[in-house]
C-alpha cells in the first residue's frame, strides 16, 4: 500500500484555476481494470488519471494520432481488453485485470511510421522513476514545480505530473499548453522553484523573454527534457534567469523514461560540447549507461515490463569523449552519403544560428551516392539569391566532406502535440522520390 499526498493546481485556459488537495492509496496488488484516458478532453484529463489510480486501475495513456482504438491494437498488451467510447471521457471493461500500472501507447509519430507501440510499468517502478529524476535535480520538498505540458501520452509527462504531485511538493499544471505570456506570469504568481520545459517550448519562451527585454533575478531550476539539446538553446534562458540552475534531461519511454542528467555550468560558455550538442550528463540512480559500438546502451530498473534488468540498445547513435556521452541522432535518421553516415541533429545543431525558422535535414535518394543530404525550412517559399546565400554560409559552418546544395521549402511542418517535428511526414509530404 502506498499513500500519496497531492497538491495541484490547474490552470484552465478561461483563467480560473483549481486547486487539488487530496490523498490517494496506491495498491499494485488491487486486481482493477485497464482504464483509457482519451487526451481530447485535456480538462478533465489529469483529474480523471487520478481519479483511475484511486480507484485502483491502470490508466491507459493514448497518443491522439492513433485514430482508430480496436482490441487487435494493443494485443501486445498482457491480458488486456479495452472498451472506449466517444460519449464517454473514459470507460473501462469488467474483466480482472493484473496488478495496477500505467500503460502509454505511442504511434511512432516522430520517427518511422509503423505499428503501435505500448509499454507498461509498475507503479512502484514509475513513482521510483520520478523520485530518482528529482534528486538529481536536488529538488527539496515542498518546491513548487511548473509543469506546463499538458498530460499526453508521453511518459515524460506523466511521470513529471505523478512524481511532482506526489513528492510533497504543490504542482503547478495547465490543462492546454499556455501562452508564453501566461507562462512567465505563472512563474511569478506560484513563486515557482522547478520549472520544467521541452526544446519547442523553451525557444518559443526564449523569443518572448528576447523581446520583453526580461532579466529575473529569481533562483529558479530549468529542467528540459529532450533527446538531444544544443548550448544555443541556453544562452537566452540564461539571460533572462541569471540566477537559474539549467538541466538537461535525457530518456527513453521504455526506460521508464528519465535516463540522465546533466547540470548545466553556471558559466554556459564552459560547457563541453560537441559541435554544440550538450553531453547527456550522469545516469539516474537506478540506471547504467554505456557506449557500445557507436550506440547508447541503457539498463533501467524502472524500465518497460519485458525489458525489466535488461541491457537494451537505445537507437540512438552516442559518443564517449573524455567520459561525456552524446547523443548524435537516431539511427533511423541516419543519411548514407556515398558510404559516410551523417547525423542530421549534429549538422542541425552547427547550422541553427543562420536559420530563424523551423527545419530539418533529410535524405534525397541517389542512385549514385544512395542519399543526398537535403535542407527543409518552414516557408512558404524562399527566393533563390537567399538560397544561395544560406547555402554558401551552411558551408561554412559544416565539415568538408558533407555538402548541402539544395533547399526546400514546406508552408506548415506536421508536429506531434508536444511540439517535436515529424521527420518522415515531411519527406512525404515533399515527394523525394519523385
Amino acid at each position: 500500500m502506498n499513500k500519496l499526498e497531492l497538491n495541484y493546481t490547474i490552470l484552465k485556459e478561461n483563467g480560473e484555476s483549481e486547486k487539488v488537495i487530496d490523498s490517494i492509496t496506491l495498491d499494485e496488488n488491487a486486481k482493477g481494470q485497464i482504464m483509457a484516458l482519451k487526451i481530447e478532453d485535456k480538462k478533465k484529463l489529469i483529474e480523471n488519471f487520478f481519479q483511475c489510480l484511486q480507484q485502483g486501475h491502470s490508466p491507459l495513456i493514448i497518443n491522439p494520432q492513433v485514430s482508430q482504438i480496436d482490441g487487435q491494437i494493443f494485443a501486445n498488451i498482457k491480458n488486456a481488453s479495452f472498451l472506449i467510447t466517444d460519449e464517454n471521457t473514459f470507460q473501462f471493461d469488467h474483466t480482472p485485470n493484473k496488478a495496477q500500472r500505467i500503460i502509454t501507447c505511442s504511434s511512432g509519430t516522430t520517427s518511422k511510421s509503423g505499428n503501435i507501440k505500448s509499454f507498461e510499468f509498475e507503479l512502484s517502478k514509475s513513482l521510483g522513476n520520478g523520485f530518482a529524476h528529482e534528486k538529481s535535480l536536488n529538488i527539496s520538498n515542498g518546491s513548487n514545480i511548473l509543469f506546463p505540458l499538458p498530460l499526453t501520452h508521453s511518459f515524460g509527462s506523466i511521470i513529471g505530473l505523478l512524481g511532482s504531485a506526489s513528492s510533497k511538493h504543490h504542482l503547478v499544471c495547465f490543462d492546454k499548453t499556455p501562452t508564453n505570456e501566461k507562462l512567465y506570469e505563472s512563474i511569478e504568481r506560484f513563486d515557482i522553484d522547478v520549472l520544467y520545459l521541452s526544446p519547442s517550448l523553451l525557444r518559443l519562451f526564449n523569443k518572448y523573454l528576447k523581446r520583453k527585454k526580461i532579466i529575473n533575478e529569481r533562483a529558479i531550476k530549468i529542467s528540459i527534457g529532450a533527446a538531444h539539446l544544443y548550448q544555443d538553446d541556453l544562452t537566452q534562458i540564461k539571460k533572462s534567469f541569471p540566477n537559474s540552475s539549467l538541466f538537461y534531461t535525457y530518456g527513453l519511454s521504455e526506460m521508464g523514461p528519465r535516463v540522465s542528467t546533466f547540470e548545466v555550468p553556471s558559466d554556459i560558455t564552459k560547457t563541453p560540447n560537441l559541435s554544440g550538442l550538450l553531453p547527456i550528463g550522469k545516469a539516474i540512480d537506478g540506471v547504467k549507461m554505456r557506449v557500445h559500438d557507436g550506440k547508447l546502451m541503457v539498463q533501467s530498473l524502472y524500465a518497460h515490463a519485458d525489458l525489466a534488468a535488461k541491457e537494451i540498445d537505445s537507437n540512438d547513435q552516442a559518443s564517449d569523449i573524455e567520459g561525456n556521452i552524446y547523443i548524435l541522432g537516431r539511427t533511423d535518421h541516419t543519411i548514407n552519403y556515398a558510404g559516410v553516415n551523417i547525423y542530421p541533429e549534429e549538422i542541425e545543431s552547427l547550422i541553427s544560428k543562420v536559420i530563424k525558422e523551423d527545419f530539418i535535414i533529410g535524405p534525397r535518394p541517389s542512385s549514385l551516392y544512395g542519399a543526398i543530404p537535403i535542407l527543409i525550412i518552414e516557408s512558404e517559399g524562399l527566393r533563390e539569391e537567399v538560397k544561395l546565400q544560406l547555402l554558401e554560409e551552411i558551408a561554412q559552418l559544416i565539415p568538408n566532406y558533407i555538402q548541402i546544395n539544395e533547399i526546400h521549402t514546406l508552408k506548415s511542418f506536421p508536429k506531434t502535440n508536444m511540439g517535436k517535428i515529424k521527420r518522415q511526414e515531411i519527406l512525404k509530404h515533399l515527394d523525394l522520390n519523385a
